[in-house]
């Protein structure tokens, strides 16, 4: 009996390095295939700020012509901001001055993007509301020719950058109807 006991502790030892070589191979073969993937999903939540940015654009924009029944395309206009860091260029197309009267407020021609809006270098003790960083070392670009041109009676507010690839441009359009689209699909 002593001896089958002696026999069943050699035979349990632990593993070979070879095989723990093996093991870790597989598992860093795996890490390696799945960089691919932890990078698309990263650009995927970057595409909330898109979606949030023009979802205010359009927040202002409504306000405004809730009180004014017509559409401005300034940000001085209508009221809008942004704060942080941001990769996306937020704007619209077009420069639509608003009709006065009865609009008597803020200069016609403002601000149409974040890219003039937020400035591109702070200077110390500078204090901003936002700045534009860039995305994959490439800053925003300006707005593309798939964000269509607002009217007096419509609103076209886009959102571009390039999110997962420097040359392959992420773009997002809101209407006035709420309806949000990705004309430019920036992540495969």
């Amino acid at each position: 009996m002593n001896l089958s006991n002696k026999v069943s502790l050699k035979s349990s030892s632990g593993f070979s390095l070879v095989e723990l070589m093996v093991v870790v191979a597989i598992i860093g073969i795996l890490a390696a295939m799945s960089v691919g993937q932890v990078q698309k999903q990263i650009a995927k939540a970057r595409q909330a700020e898109a979606k949030t940015n023009i979802s205010s654009l359009y927040t202002s924009a409504k306000s405004f012509f809730a009180e004014y029944q017509m559409y401005a395309t300034s940000f001085n206009v209508i009221g809008a901001g942004f704060e942080g860091n941001l990769r996306y260029n937020t704007g619209f197309s077009n420069a639509v001055a608003p009709a006065i009267p009865p609009y008597t407020g803020a200069p016609a021609n403002g601000i149409i993007d974040t890219i003039a809006f937020c400035p591109v270098i702070v200077a110390p003790a500078t204090v901003v509301s936002c700045v534009m960083v860039s995305s994959n070392g490439v800053p925003a670009p300006a707005l593309p020719g798939t964000v269509p041109a607002s009217t007096p009676t419509t609103f076209f507010g886009g959102a571009s950058a390039f999110i997962y690839a420097a040359g392959t441009l992420d773009t997002w359009v809101i209407t006035d109807t709420k309806a949000i689209t990705n004309p430019d699909v920036g992540i495969p």
